[in-house]
């Protein structure tokens, strides 16, 4: 015996039927639970609510010291640099001023190594700086 949809009476015979499958899902995310299942753990015990808020509260107190302490390692950071940069130049300047003073002494082709032992980080410094931009 054959079935065949135009036998069958429980098979509509309306072809322009639409059928339409949609999924939700909901993601939570966060410290605290969402609010159902918040309430469920009041069910269980009516001390967990409580418990969870101050579990919360640590982590944030928490999170928060984690973000000054690296913040204060950065300004850490940017202050070894700016010392370091400023004895580079105190450094650049002392050799030019050798290399100079090594000249006016009659000593033109020494002087050429503490020259560009001063003008080298200098240069190197511009550099650096034109490429980052």
């Amino acid at each position: 015996m054959e079935n065949n949809k135009a036998d069958n009476p429980l098979v509509e015979k309306n072809e322009n039927i639409a059928v339409y499958e949609q999924e939700i899902s909901v993601l939570y995310q966060g410290p605290i639970p969402d609010p159902y299942t918040f309430n469920k753990l009041k069910e269980v015990n009516p001390s967990f609510p409580e418990r969870v808020m101050i579990m919360a509260e640590q982590n944030n107190d928490a999170e928060i010291r984690r973000k000054d302490q690296k913040s204060k390692r950065k300004q850490q950071e940017i202050g070894l640099e700016s010392r370091g940069q400023l004895f580079m130049f105190i450094l650049a300047l002392v050799l030019i001023g050798v290399s100079v003073f090594l000249v006016l002494k009659g000593y033109g082709l020494i002087a050429i190594v503490p020259f560009l032992g001063g003008i080298s980080p200098i240069i190197t410094t511009v550099i650096n700086n034109l490429t980052k931009k």
